[in-house]
């Protein structure tokens, strides 16, 4: 099966196997590609009656499997890597370890150098993160330290006394600087407005550095498969560090940034009408498509959206202070053609954002609206989500990072009863939502084997962790779709991505073993052994 056979292919891949999806043609073993694009479609024995040129690449994978591109459909790669900054604080189990760490940390700098630490774990903390164990650690260098979650911080004394913070802040939404009885700040910056008061003293990279950074960690994913991967935050550092780096060389994969529309202006934050101009602009592989919603926090700094208060009583608002205007944006945007994705954790604001977009008029060729993370809904929840049109997009490395192994985690104690459930991938699609799989990096890991892996086996891999709710846990079949043509429903580009099939780009990857028939645990081992986007293999 070929289209235009007299004109001479640009590339020949041929494979043990090449999947084409579920209810696709079977038997395939290689295809063509011209421009782009793919033309060609047969077995092995078949290409040599292909036309070939001189100029014909041919990658022969023989034993090997070749699947449709995997896609990231949430990802923070340029703003992810300022919060990979400094020390990882990831294995501190208590606020001994966290003083003993800084300090040792303080004694390589001079005083008054910052220290930036990421992936700190709440429950080190005896009660609500609290600057006392960092000024033990670092009196005399401003700290602040990222909470795994990327969703609040903690800074010292030092650091707040940069900051000019004395006492209560005015900030939208959930945001706060958290006070003690006195009236004075404890250290703890719940969300962005509130973290970015002192983030924004420390120093940053230069555009090169920024640059160089991406462009590494872009080659990473595309290591691991990625052909695409979709960042959901967006500024104009961004956009210095895509041009720079197509300045000199080509994008590994392409990349596609939603601007944030926020509760409550602030510097720097987009409004709608100047996101609406800003669709379409971009460079040779990336581009600004779609808009960024945060209708409320996490479960784990009390600032989720519940239908009813959590242990602690928190999570029981939205972020933004009148939910009813992040219904009126999204409409805007809807009837501007363009396609939305929600931040929506507690069931709070799942159903609200669910309510919104199956209000909205359907119409052919309509954008495209998902809901992000999806963290805890009951089965009244999961039906309603299928009658919506909502898509669903899921990262279940989060399952495994917010219950724990023993559900001691500060997610658990403040859900209670109420974790039987939560991330409950598998019951949205037999429900028939569509869900698309991601990372949500930096607080996940990017490699897709591994999220396909945690996704089928509702554990992290290379634990003894007893599996989290194992009813939720997907089939390799399933984990292969979350990846590839769900991710292209939720843009829009059933046709042209996250499939095999005449026409469409030539988006692959290219696995040693065969991703459907591994044992899920071994998943993460499998080596990928190349990626194409668009037939350009990176």
């Amino acid at each position: 099966m070929i289209s235009d056979s007299h004109i001479p292919l640009d590339l020949v891949v041929t494979a043990g196997r090449i999947d084409t999806g579920e209810g696709g043609q079977t038997g395939i073993s290689a295809l063509g590609v011209r421009r782009g694009r793919i033309v060609a479609l047969g077995t092995s024995a078949e290409v040599a009656d292909w036309p070939v040129a001189g100029s014909t690449a041919h990658h022969d994978f023989a034993g090997a499997t070749v699947c449709a591109g995997l896609s990231d459909p949430h990802s923070h790669p340029v703003h992810g890597l300022l919060g990979m900054r400094g020390i990882d604080l990831g294995e501190v189990q208590n606020s001994r370890q966290l003083a003993a760490r800084l300090s040792a940390e303080a004694a390589r700098l001079d005083p008054g150098q910052w220290i930036i630490g990421r992936d700190l774990h709440p429950e080190v903390f005896e009660g609500d993160p609290n600057s006392e164990p960092l000024d033990l650690g670092s009196p005399k260098n401003p700290v602040f330290l990222r909470l795994i979650d990327f969703h609040a911080g903690v800074a010292n004394s030092c650091a707040l006394k940069e900051a000019g913070i004395t006492g209560a802040t005015p900030l939208p939404g959930a945001a706060e600087v958290v006070l003690d009885t006195a009236g004075a700040p404890t250290g703890y910056l719940k969300e962005f407005a509130a973290m970015r008061l002192v983030e924004d003293m420390a120093p940053v990279q230069s555009d090169r550095e920024r640059a160089d950074a991406l462009l590494q960690l872009l080659r990473e994913m595309a290591a691991s498969g990625l052909t695409a991967t979709h960042s959901l935050t967006f500024d104009q550092s961004c956009v210095s560090a895509l041009e720079l780096i197509e300045t000199d060389t080509d994008l590994p994969l392409r990349v596609r940034l939603s601007p944030v529309c926020r509760s409550g202006a602030q510097d720097g934050d987009y409004m709608i009408d100047e996101i609406i101009r800003m669709q379409g602009v971009g460079g040779r592989d990336w581009m600004i498509e779609g808009a960024k919603f945060f209708l409320d926090g996490t479960i784990d700094n009390g600032t989720a959206w519940l239908r009813e208060a959590d242990t602690f009583g928190e999570s029981t608002r939205s972020v933004w202070d009148d939910p009813q205007q992040y219904s009126a944006a999204l409409r805007q945007f809807h009837d501007a053609g363009i396609s939305t994705a929600t931040h929506a954790i507690g069931d709070a604001a799942v159903q609200h954002a669910l309510r919104v977009i199956a209000s909205l008029e359907r119409r052919e060729n309509s954008p495209r609206h998902r809901i992000e993370h999806v963290e805890i809904a009951d089965d009244d929840l999961v039906h309603e989500f299928a009658a919506s049109g909502a898509i669903a997009s899921m990262q279940p490395a989060h399952a495994a990072m917010s219950l724990g192994v023993d559900g001691s985690s500060v997610f658990s104690r403040r859900l209670a009863e109420r974790t039987g459930t939560v991330f409950r991938v598998r019951s949205l699609i037999e429900a028939g939502v569509v869900v698309a799989l991601g990372s949500d990096w930096p607080t996940g890991p990017f490699d897709p084997r591994t999220i396909m892996a945690m996704a089928r086996t509702r554990r992290a891999p290379g634990t003894d962790m007893d599996p989290v709710l194992p009813a939720e846990a997907v089939t390799a079949r399933q984990a292969l779709t979350a990846y590839t043509s769900a991710v292209a429903t939720l843009h829009g580009t059933e046709t042209t991505e996250g499939v095999i099939a005449l026409g469409a780009l030539a988006d692959l990857t290219i696995f040693e073993s065969d991703p459907l028939t591994v044992e899920a645990d071994a998943l993460e081992d499998v080596p990928v052994l190349a990626t194409f986007v668009a037939g350009r293999r990176t």
